[in-house]
């Protein structure tokens, strides 16, 4: 397996061989500081573009490729899940290896630095990019024990797997729903307050502590039944799961709950965007935000889109 860089657009390109895993089908974005970062697809993979409100530059720059050619087989899926903290993007990538063994891993980029470096130094970008810093699981045993369950125990658990990667000031949670036993389960990553520097360098004992736990630790299992693909998301201190059927579900330490809203049309036809600087839901007609136009993205978000309120 080869790994490529290409300076084109800021891509993750992600391919299981086997299996059934999936990622989110319908887009989402996060406007984070003077960033806009959008999810998609080009038509063979899951891609994540940048672009900076401030002199609407688009970063679309990097392609990061893991694809996997396989002769007597067609490409499957190309899962990719991701969030936004301050000027952080984590997202978790999946990929198989050369003797169809699948891994998850959990990477973590700083959007000012990738957007200094695209502009200033495109060898010191491909560097960051590659750079073995910026990986902050390994493996990420949440995906994989159901990854290979799947590929290659297909009579233990039948059905698919969904999930999405959410991230506020305390935690990086994982929600993974299998869809064959109707169950969503929220794992926890346990190194994050260090990963944020929430807990100070000087406090070993705190440090130790978190270091001896295992990376990821297991914090629910829900039984629900949702339609699929989902993204959860937190608006006003609260954390919210909305299905593609346009269903939403307020997330509880210990219930999932249905809000009283009714149901968002058209997800498959729309982006999600989370304006994590105003606290607001939005929803975007992807026609309207794809079509060529000399409407900027942030007019176009303004002009087209469509407040969402799903507090109960």
């Amino acid at each position: 397996m080869k790994k490529i860089l290409l300076l084109s657009t800021f891509c993750i390109f992600i391919f299981i061989h086997r299996g059934e895993i999936y990622a989110q089908s319908y887009p989402k974005g996060i406007i984070s500081g003077q960033s806009f970062l959008q999810s998609g697809s080009d038509g063979k993979a899951q891609t994540i573009n940048i672009t900076d409100f401030e002199d609407e530059k688009s970063v679309d720059s990097v392609i990061i490729n893991w694809l996997l050619t396989k002769e007597t087989s067609p490409l499957y899926g190309n899962p990719l899940a991701w969030d936004v903290i301050d000027s952080i993007i984590y997202l978790i990538r999946l990929y198989e290896d050369d003797f169809g063994q699948n891994f998850a891993q959990l990477k973590s980029y700083n959007i000012n630095e990738l957007k200094r470096l695209y502009f200033l130094d495109k060898d010191s970008l491909t560097n960051y990019i590659i750079s073995p810093d910026n990986l902050k699981s390994n493996p990420l045993a949440p995906l994989e024990m159901y990854s290979s369950l799947i590929t290659f125990k297909s009579d233990t658990l039948r059905g698919k797997v969904y999930f999405d990667l959410y991230c506020n000031m305390k935690s990086l949670n994982l929600y993974i729903y299998l869809d064959g036993i109707k169950k969503l389960e929220v794992w926890e990553f346990t190194r994050y307050p260090i990963i944020q520097k929430y807990i100070s360098n000087t406090d070993k004992d705190e440090i130790t502590k978190i270091y001896k736990q295992k990376p990821w630790k297991k914090v629910s299992s829900k039984s629900i039944e949702i339609a699929c693909p989902f993204r959860v998301f937190n608006i006003n201190q609260k954390d919210y799961l909305i299905d593609v059927s346009g269903q939403s579900y307020q997330l509880q330490s210990t219930t999932v709950e249905k809000t009283n809203m009714k149901p968002v049309q058209n997800m498959r036809n729309s982006i999600l965007i989370i304006n994590k600087n105003t606290n607001e839901l939005l929803l975007i007609p992807e026609s309207k935000f794809l079509e060529k136009s000399s409407l900027s993205v942030k007019d176009k978000i303004t002009k087209f889109s469509k407040k969402i309120k799903v507090n109960k």
